[in-house]
């Protein structure tokens, strides 16, 4: 018998797929639950680059709106292609986070189902971009802090 990948190819790819599968999921809850919204959420992110936030907290947050803007020049539709990407990142490094620190490829795909439950059970009208760079952060140093705070042990 010709074998053309290993058990644990077939293995990674499934749970690859698993892993895009909820991140379309998530991003097509996001879309349902903001699309009353989205015009709310562009002028926010705008009115940050602009120096007029509506809310005076989020004139620091420029780095999420700012890549948003340089989006803006590749699509009419930056904000969708910014949290489908932000998703999809998050939810890849969070399944290698799990798998990394357990090797169990079950026990990451059931963490991170569990998380997306979560996140689409706690969904709200303001979900600015930055929630998603703040996300990505704490991912991050969590990340960090679990293999031991170095970069060379997470690379």
């Amino acid at each position: 018998m010709l074998r053309i990948f290993s058990i644990s190819t077939w293995i990674n790819l499934l749970c690859a797929i698993v892993v895009l599968w909820l991140a379309q999921f998530q991003f097509t809850n996001w879309m349902e639950v903001h699309r009353d919204s989205l015009q709310a959420l562009n002028e926010a992110t705008a009115g940050v680059l602009n120096g007029t936030p509506h809310w005076r907290a989020f004139q620091n947050r420029v780095l999420s709106p700012a890549i948003l803007y340089v989006l803006g020049w590749f699509t009419s539709h930056p904000m969708a292609l910014f949290v489908h990407g932000a998703i999809v990142v998050l939810d890849a490094a969070l399944f290698v986070l799990v798998l990394r620190r357990t090797g169990n490829h079950l026990l990451a795909l059931l963490v991170l189902m569990s998380c997306t439950l979560l996140w689409v059970l706690e969904q709200h009208y303001w979900s600015y971009t930055w929630d998603f760079t703040e996300a990505a952060g704490w991912l991050a140093l969590s990340w960090l802090a679990l293999e031991g705070g170095t970069l060379q042990r997470i690379l």
